[in-house]
């Protein structure tokens, strides 16, 4: 949606996707997701729109450390496949929840 909220059951909200940027595995999952590594956009654009939705829309969650995306390193995540993507998020949730976010 255009204020970054999603679609319950299809599509996350970006509001609380810095918080991923606060565990192990985090970063990496963000580009890794078929909506993120099957895009069409070049690794420069994809690392651009990723760093736009996180600064727009996730600024209150992201880490105070944190390093925007880059071409190369969107280029060198997108070329690993993620095979249980359910799993995965649910292993993030759960340490971002321990979290305290």
């Amino acid at each position: 949606m255009p204020d970054g909220s999603g679609v319950v059951g299809k599509v996350p909200s970006f509001a609380d996707l810095g918080n991923f940027l606060n565990v192990d595995g985090g970063r990496e999952f963000i580009v890794r997701v078929p909506g993120t590594a099957q895009s069409k956009l070049s690794d420069a654009n994809t690392a651009r729109v990723l760093n736009w939705i996180l600064e727009n829309f996730s600024a209150s969650s992201l880490p105070d450390e944190f390093i925007p995306y880059s071409r190369e390193e969107v280029a060198a995540l997108r070329s690993v496949r993620l095979d249980d993507i359910g799993s995965e998020r649910a292993r993030l949730v759960s340490r971002i929840e321990a979290l305290g976010t």
